[in-house]
């Protein structure tokens, strides 16, 4: 994934229009968000980071083994002690390495877990986000998927 040199919030390190329509999808949608990165795990997205080039590929089986771990971690110490993993359900928007075996830790902690784009092609990913786009109708309603243009009988 492309990253702004120029940046220093998480939100803003990652350029490119992937990562942009998973942020648009997941504030469409209402989801709180994070950013999974190679380097520092999982990050808020206005954490201030330094600009790295690094990616989860890079690293050796038993450091990617550790990653996963980690993320799971830092996932779990967001919870409130009030808090049962059982009742919580996390959407992981990123590439199959990213997600695989992040969603079976997960998974096995008793979170409900969902990754919609693990393991398909860049170009069906951004058809994903596109085709599941809120918007919102001039009355007000909210709607998903593609604006549905009215068909009008042909005149005679």
């Amino acid at each position: 994934m492309t990253k702004n040199p120029a940046a220093q919030r998480a939100a803003e390190l990652y350029a490119s229009q992937l990562f942009a329509a998973r942020v648009r999808y997941c504030e469409e949608h209402g989801l709180t968000w994070f950013v999974l990165s190679a380097r520092f795990g999982l990050v808020v997205p206005f954490q201030k980071l330094p600009h790295y080039d690094q990616t989860i590929e890079q690293k050796t089986p038993m450091e990617r083994a550790g990653w996963h771990l980690g993320v799971a971690r830092q996932l779990l110490e967001l919870l409130d002690d009030s808090d049962n993993p059982r009742k919580v359900s996390i959407e992981i928007h990123a590439g199959a390495a990213y997600c695989s075996p992040l969603s079976e830790v997960l998974r096995a902690t008793g979170f409900t877990v969902e990754t919609p784009v693990a393991g398909i092609a860049i170009g069906q990913q951004l058809q994903f986000y596109s085709l599941n786009r809120l918007h919102q109708s001039a009355d007000g309603r909210l709607g998903l998927g593609v604006p549905v243009v009215p068909e009008f009988p042909a005149e005679v």
